[in-house]
């Protein structure tokens, strides 16, 4: 079973969205989300389609963006193992 996958976006003006969709069953979804993620970090924008709407977000108005299913590839520049702690 898929666990929902969450992105959440915090703006540089101290708002946030959160989105979350079901995982495609019929692709490689390691594969599928390496590759998906590979292309957005060289996007000028986030897509988004909502069901009923096509969401554009501009990369400038976004200041992170947070997913809470890692994918088990990730690029080679990535530093693995990393906690968070708050100040």
């Amino acid at each position: 079973m898929s666990q929902t996958i969450r992105m959440t976006i915090q703006y540089i003006d101290g708002t946030s969205q959160t989105f979350e969709w079901e995982p495609d069953p019929t692709q490689d979804e390691s594969a599928t989300r390496l590759s998906r993620l590979q292309k957005n970090l060289h996007e000028e924008y986030v897509l988004l389609e909502t069901g009923d709407q096509f969401v554009i977000i501009p990369k400038q108005n976004i200041k992170t963006i947070t997913v809470n299913v890692v994918p088990p590839q990730l690029p080679p520049s990535t530093i693995r193992g990393v906690r968070l702690v708050d100040a």
